[in-house]
């Protein structure tokens, strides 16, 4: 599959004659930026960035700026999740199911803390 994205319908062209067996071919797919849903781009920092390119010139750089801004925050959210991600992983990895506790969940690093005196400080 191909696809083609122009900024408008206007600059779509017609395919050079090597390519023409793809012209109407379901494996070629035209992408109107213009003409997309605005809230598409709210969805997905790419496609924004790749509108930026048919946006006018008096525009364009505050434009850039909020997709700075959003890509950052974007990452930085994206990071705190993988952290918060990785603690409950090692939070989870750390109880085990204690078979006196009744079921309950009883700490490994409490019980290896008090049973050995170098972990425990002592």
């Amino acid at each position: 599959m191909a696809i083609m994205i122009f900024t408008k319908r206007s600059l779509d062209r017609r395919l050079p004659n090597h390519f023409q067996d793809y012209a109407d071919s379901p494996r070629l797919k035209r992408v109107y930026l213009d003409e997309l849903p605005a809230d598409l781009a709210d969805q997905s920092l790419e496609l924004s960035v790749l509108q930026l390119i048919g946006v006018k010139d008096d525009v364009a750089p505050e434009r850039a700026r909020q997709l700075i801004e959003r890509a950052r925050s974007e990452v930085t959210d994206a990071a705190e999740q993988n952290r918060q991600r990785r603690i409950g992983i090692n939070h989870t990895g750390l109880q085990v199911p204690h078979p006196r506790a009744g079921g309950h969940q009883a700490d490994v690093r409490n019980r290896r803390t008090q049973a050995d005196p170098v972990l425990s400080g002592s």
